[in-house]
């Protein structure tokens, strides 16, 4: 009867916690209205077939063409309709991540993992962009890797190689993707190793192996090549790609290789002080835990009483857990999902490797992938909070095997109180200790990025005011249904007004209010809608500002945020550039206040 009570009650938890994660986002979706990062991409989509602007980059070219697919096929509500859109990625992302390991760990600590996930992913960047399509085609391509390895199909292979290969063009920089034909070489290598064949056979099969997944990342790859230089033509195909060794080569740069490395390695310093703080405190409660559990429950059984430990542990974890993550800087739940992963996933897959192959090519999938959205993205650390689903259930899924084992072995070696008390007297701390360390570490791994997440979620809104303070709507059809705070709205609305009678310019934004091309039918002056315009070297920003004042062909020029601290000018040489030209004899101040200042040509 309690049995059935437990099962009912799980059942209850599991659907409630399902119906959460599909639902928790939908008052948030038409929350925030970013000026910076997001009107870049929207820009990108408003003229993707327009091919008189070449703002479309071969760095997320497909992802642009399904955003640009969605904001041509509404006559207006196009921003809403892209939330709505970034919003079913993410939530199909973690439904996938939660079928893809059902069988492996328990229902609810899962789909709060996934859950945790979705809180960071959808939060980041509410508006669809290539971040959260590259999250799902990644999971797919994972899910398919793993079915191919486990019923050993080639054709499921080339599958793989293709899909990541084809993601790689959504995010370009996660060509690195590719990487996990390292799966292919350790699942066959060691699957031949058991069958106990040579080392050299070995490595012939998985080396054989991981030339299906060779081709398929050709196929997808030429797929690929093919479609993005009919879409951006051959020359600009091939200037993106010289442009990637051209970008942040340096320290100096924000996307550098430097920065993103340097990045990765504090982000995981902190991480792993933040597991060995929090380990030393897990450690600590259990020691006291089974201190009592060996002086106070004396007279009761010794599974019953051990559980009884388990369960008040986990729940005091689970409290302290909560007020750290709602206390906690949102970097900080980042660092400890990505190092837990890379950390305790390569213990798995190193354990798991004699005893089931299959999850052993799963950790290693987690623990790479992990790697790859950190140094294989140029934005390193901040990086973790679009994905954290599958790194975070992997973690838990680990610790709970590990308990789950360690309980399975030791009941075999006593049965009765008497054997237990033999068993004690020669491992009284370590296997009790050890099965306990583990579930409260578990039980914290789940609770205090979940407590994070929905601090995160219900607060943050990327470039925006606070959630509380999204109250008020702005005029252009684009982002009808949007709210932003009033002052914004205030902002944008002008904007779209001291333009309207410009719009036969063209318009050279700089800065962190980038949303002039969005709300008016100017098109951007230069082959970059970034508000740092990162991606235009300084040569071609020369060479397209002196042909445009030597042809006359001028344009309205809009410096964002001028007084304020957020500005985000990496490359201040182009800003003075721009300040200059508009202090020029050419131009004249149409207007100035702490967020933006507008020149516009002489007339």
């Amino acid at each position: 009867m309690k049995k059935d009570m437990l099962t009912k009650g799980e059942k209850i938890v599991t659907y409630a916690l399902f119906v959460i994660l599909i639902i928790w986002f939908l008052p948030y979706i038409n929350k925030g209205i970013d000026v910076q990062d997001t009107c870049s991409y929207l820009t990108k989509y408003r003229y993707l077939f327009d091919k008189s602007v070449k703002v479309n980059e071969l760095f997320y070219l497909f992802g642009e063409v399904v955003g640009g697919i969605i904001f041509h096929i509404m006559p207006g509500y196009q921003v809403l309709a892209l939330n709505i859109a970034s919003w079913l990625c993410y939530t199909a992302t973690a439904i996938l991540i939660y079928l893809f390991l059902k069988d492996y760990m328990p229902r609810i600590p899962l789909l709060a993992c996934v859950l945790v996930g979705s809180f960071f992913g959808i939060t980041w960047v509410h508006c669809l962009n290539w971040n959260a399509i590259s999250m799902l085609l990644q999971t797919i391509g994972i899910m398919v890797l793993i079915k191919a390895l486990r019923i050993d199909s080639n054709k499921l292979i080339v599958v793989t190689g293709i899909l990541f290969a084809v993601n790689t063009f959504v995010r370009l920089p996660n060509i690195l993707q590719l990487g996990l034909v390292v799966v292919v070489f350790w699942h066959y290598s060691f699957t031949e190793l058991h069958k106990k064949q040579t080392l050299l056979l070995c490595v012939k099969k998985a080396i054989s192996k991981c030339l299906w997944m060779v081709l398929g990342g050709a196929i997808g790859g030429v797929f690929s090549i093919l479609l993005s230089i009919g879409i951006l033509g051959f020359d600009k195909f091939i200037d993106d790609i010289l442009m990637l060794t051209a970008v942040g080569g340096g320290d100096d740069s924000s996307h550098g290789l430097v920065r993103i490395i340097s990045l990765f390695y504090r982000g995981m310093l902190r991480g792993a002080g933040n597991w060995l703080k929090i380990g030393s405190v897990l450690l600590l409660l259990a020691v006291v835990a089974i201190i009592i559990d060996n002086s106070v429950f004396v007279k009761m059984k010794a599974i019953l009483k051990f559980r009884i430990i388990c369960v008040l542990g986990a729940i005091i974890t689970c409290i302290l857990a909560f007020f750290m993550g709602i206390n906690a800087d949102y970097l900080d739940a980042h660092v400890f999902v990505a190092f837990g992963a890379i950390a305790i996933g390569s213990i798995g897959a190193l354990y798991y490797v004699k005893k089931d192959i299959i999850f052993s090519d799963m950790c290693l999938s987690t623990v790479i992938v992990e790697g790859i959205l950190t140094i294989g993205t140029d934005t390193g650390v901040a990086y973790y909070r679009v994905y954290m689903g599958l790194p975070l259930a992997f973690t838990v899924c680990i610790l709970i095997r590990f308990a789950k084992e360690l309980v399975s072995r030791d009941n075999k070696e006593y049965k009765t109180l008497s054997e237990l008390k033999k068993f004690q007297k020669k491992k009284k701390w370590l296997v009790p200790c050890a099965i306990l360390l583990l579930i409260l570490s578990a039980s914290f791994s789940v609770v205090y990025p979940l407590s994070a997440g929905y601090h995160y979620a219900t607060t943050f809104v990327y470039h925006d005011s606070d959630n509380e303070f999204l109250v008020q709507g702005i005029k252009a059809k684009e982002f009808a249904g949007i709210k932003t705070s009033v002052e914004r709205a205030e902002l944008i609305d002008r904007l779209q007004e001291l333009l309207l009678p410009y719009e036969e310019y063209e318009l050279l934004q700089l800065g962190s209010f980038n949303i002039g091309c969005v709300i008016t039918d100017m098109k951007p002056f230069f082959d970059s809608s970034w508000p740092d315009l990162e991606y235009l070297t300084m040569d071609r920003f020369h060479t397209q500002l002196e042909q445009g004042i030597k042809e006359g062909d001028l344009p309205v020029i809009v410096l964002g945020d001028m007084k304020g601290d957020k500005s985000g000018f990496w490359n201040k040489e182009k800003y003075q550039i721009a300040v200059s030209l508009g202090e020029s004899e050419l131009y004249q101040k149409l207007y100035e206040d702490q967020w933006y200042v507008i020149y516009v040509p002489n007339r």
